[in-house]
């Protein structure tokens, strides 16, 4: 997957969708909850996988933070908003072909998101 397209996914996912936030909600503070700030952030790093210790990596973060999910929250939403573009999106959507070693399947759900993100973005 292109960068450009991840990026369009990482904030159609993390962003847009709220789906990243309501997900680290409900693991966080559903059978996590009474734990220590830390040990939540912990089980966020290791909730969030190799992908996203990618990006978070590039949080600049104070130290001071690095123990509030508060303050991971806020970095993704910094981090993928900017990622937002109408535009680019439309274009993306309209330049995708289908790869030779891609199956239809995989294609035509590639392309059922892409369309939903573009109208969201309007």
């Amino acid at each position: 997957m292109s960068d450009s397209l991840q990026s369009i996914r990482v904030h159609k996912i993390w962003v847009v969708s709220g789906q990243f936030e309501y997900d680290a909600t409900l693991i966080l503070y559903g059978p996590l909850a009474g734990k220590t700030e830390k040990v939540l952030c912990a089980y966020l790093l290791i909730w969030v996988g190799d992908r996203g210790h990618e990006t978070l990596v590039t949080f600049d973060m104070p130290v001071a933070a690095v123990d509030k999910i508060t303050a991971y929250i806020k970095n993704v939403k910094d981090y993928a908003a900017p990622k937002s573009n109408q535009v680019f999106s439309q274009h993306v959507f309209q330049k995708r072909e289908q790869l030779e070693t891609e199956s239809l399947d995989k294609f035509i759900t590639e392309l059922k998101f892409l369309s939903k993100l573009v109208a969201t973005l309007r």
